[in-house]
C-alpha cells in the first residue's frame, strides 16, 4: 500500500509544476507571511520602546512575572503571530488539494491514474503526502524565529524561541491544520465539479486557527502549550475520520463517467 501511495505522491509533485498558480503560491505566500509577520514584530518593539504602554489590559496574566509593560507587549506580540504559521500549509494544501481531482479531471489526466490497480487509499494517501506546504512553512518558521530572537532579544534579555509553546505551534498545530486542509478538499474535490467551489469550501479548514488566534488576541486564552497540544490532537483525529469519509465518497467508476 505504501509503494502505490509514493507513487502517487511523486506524481502528484511532478503534476504540481504544471499548477502555475499553486506552485507560485507555495512559494510565495511563506515569504509574504513571514515578512509581514517580522515587520509587524519590528513595528512592535519601535511603539513599545518610543510609547510605553501603562497597561496590557487582556494579556497581563500572559507574560513572565517581572516584566515592564514594554517588554511585556513585546513578548505578547511575539507569540501571537505563531498562529499565522498554520494558516499557511492550510491555505497552500487547499489550493493544491482541490486540483488534486477535480484540476486532474478537466485536464485528462485523472482517467489513466484511476484504470490502475492502485487502491483508494493509495490515491488518497498519496495526493495527501503530495502538498509541499509544509516544507516551505518549516523554513518560514526557522526563518521567522530567528528574526523575532534578535529583533526582541535586546529588549527582553533573553531568547523568546524556541519553548514548549513555540514547539506546540510549530510541530502539532502546523501539521493538523495543512493536513485537515488537505482532506477536506480530498473529500469536497470528490463530489464537486469546479476547482473554484472546492477551494472556498476548503478555505473553511483553517477556522479552527482563526478562531483560536481570536480568542488568543481577545486575552481569553494565553500561551497554554498544553491546550494548543490538545486542540491539535483533536485536529489529528478529526483528520483521520474525514480521511476515511474521503475513502468512502472517493467513487472511482461514478468519477471516471461523471463529467463524460
Amino acid at each position: 500500500m505504501l509503494e502505490g501511495a509514493r507513487v502517487v505522491m511523486w506524481k502528484e509533485l511532478r503534476e504540481l509544476k504544471k499548477i502555475k498558480y499553486a506552485y507560485y503560491s507555495t512559494i510565495l505566500m511563506p515569504i509574504f507571511f513571514t515578512s509581514l509577520m517580522v515587520s509587524i514584530q519590528y513595528l512592535i518593539n519601535f511603539q513599545a520602546a518610543s510609547s510605553p504602554p501603562e497597561d496590557l489590559g487582556p494579556w497581563k496574566d500572559t507574560i513572565p512575572k517581572g516584566m515592564t509593560p514594554s517588554q511585556g507587549i513585546v513578548y505578547v506580540f511575539a507569540h501571537q503571530w505563531l498562529f499565522f504559521l498554520p494558516l499557511m500549509p492550510a491555505a497552500v494544501t487547499t489550493l493544491i488539494a482541490s486540483y488534486s481531482v477535480i484540476g486532474e479531471k478537466q485536464q485528462k489526466t485523472l482517467e489513466p491514474l484511476l484504470s490502475t490497480p492502485l487502491g483508494e487509499i493509495d490515491l488518497l494517501l498519496g495526493k495527501a503526502l503530495a502538498a509541499p506546504a509544509l516544507v516551505g512553512t518549516y523554513l518560514a518558521t526557522i526563518v521567522y524565529t530567528a528574526a523575532v530572537v534578535y529583533l526582541t532579544y535586546p529588549i527582553l534579555g533573553f531568547a523568546v524561541f524556541p519553548n514548549a509553546y513555540w514547539a506546540s505551534i510549530a510541530f502539532l498545530m502546523t501539521p493538523a491544520v495543512g493536513l485537515l486542509g488537505t482532506v477536506v478538499c480530498l473529500v469536497i474535490s470528490s463530489k464537486a465539479t469546479d476547482v473554484r467551489s472546492a477551494q472556498q469550501i476548503g478555505a473553511l479548514a483553517v477556522m479552527p486557527a482563526i478562531l483560536f488566534l481570536f480568542l488568543q488576541m481577545s486575552g481569553f486564552v494565553g500561551f497554554n502549550y498544553v491546550l494548543v497540544a490538545g486542540l491539535s490532537i483533536a485536529l489529528f483525529l478529526l483528520d483521520g475520520w474525514l480521511f476515511l469519509v474521503a475513502k468512502e465518497v472517493f467513487e472511482r467508476e461514478n468519477i471516471l463517467t461523471r463529467w463524460k
